[in-house]
């Protein structure tokens, strides 16, 4: 069986990121007002800068944040975790399939997690050969001796648990192997949440989660759809900041996560410590 790498994720379709989201799924638009809020306190990335963009078509102007993406940052967690969540009940997976590692095996659970974690698309790609389409969708999970195993969500035909037992014990060394059918009334929303929310205690991985290509559905918006958004300002500084000095007091229309609809186009404002410094002009600048 060929070694699978996470450089050759691309073969799979692999990915640790939510697929995009359209806007129909989230509570927008919304009225809010700024007025001096943190970061904090209005829950977004610390680390986000921003950029004013124009519409193509009808000259509208929005303010967008771009965020860090990590899953490090809490606000950005959070948002990939209700991202997530809501794409994995579109996908209604049937199946719970749990992986474990055999301690013995690895030194640490950080090795133990170098080497299992890309032998998951290995036993999926072993699974299809026999039993046709297999997707599935994997987080990570501590035990409370700290060693790594797999929750994966899964969608297919019927799976005996014997056949993926020996096939992940030829893989990992490890024999212990649970998979359990769900019923339609599975909330795979909560039950997602519930694991991703503990991975902040995971310090020796940043890929918590990976999916298959097609466990999602196809996005309501294409990612690949020309933007009718063109960028005409990049602003080193988080939205919220940019829209406290911009307008503090007024009321402002959010359209999406850190997305926010401006009624003109804006001056150029740059926070105190990029302004550039005046100098008072001397008599060899002015030539005498």
């Amino acid at each position: 069986m060929p070694t699978y790498t996470y450089a050759s994720q691309a073969n799979d379709g692999c990915s640790d990121e939510p697929p995009t989201t359209s806007e129909n799924l989230s509570p927008y638009p919304r009225q809010i007002r700024i007025n001096g809020q943190t970061a904090e306190q209005l829950n977004t990335c610390p680390f986000a800068t921003s950029i004013v963009e124009e519409h193509k078509l009808t000259g509208a102007f929005r303010l967008r944040g771009v965020t860090c993406k990590r899953w490090g940052c809490p606000a950005c967690a959070r948002q990939k975790i209700r991202e997530l969540a809501q794409w994995t009940k579109l996908a209604a997976p049937n199946k719970l399939l749990t992986l474990t590692v055999n301690p013995a095996m690895h030194d640490n659970p950080e090795l133990a997690w170098r080497d299992t974690a890309d032998k998951v698309p290995e036993l999926i790609r072993a699974l299809r050969k026999r039993f046709g389409q297999v997707e599935y969708l994997r987080v990570i999970e501590e035990t409370e001796k700290g060693w790594p195993h797999y929750h994966c969500m899964v969608r297919s035909q019927y799976l005996p648990q014997p056949v993926i037992k020996q096939l992940w014990s030829d893989l990992t060394g490890a024999e212990i192997v649970d998979i359990r059918q769900v019923s339609q009334f599975f909330n795979s929303f909560q039950y997602l949440v519930k694991y991703l929310t503990k991975l902040h205690r995971v310090d020796w991985t940043g890929r918590h989660v990976t999916y298959s290509r097609g466990f999602f559905p196809v996005p309501i918006t294409p990612q690949n759809e020309p933007s009718e958004w063109r960028t005409i300002q990049q602003i080193k500084c988080e939205p919220h900041k940019w829209l406290d000095e911009e307008m503090p007091a007024e009321i402002i229309t959010q359209t999406a996560p850190l997305t926010y609809s401006l009624r003109k186009r804006p001056s150029t404002w740059l926070p105190p410590e990029e302004r550039p410094i005046v100098k008072p002009l001397t008599q060899r600048d002015m030539g005498w």
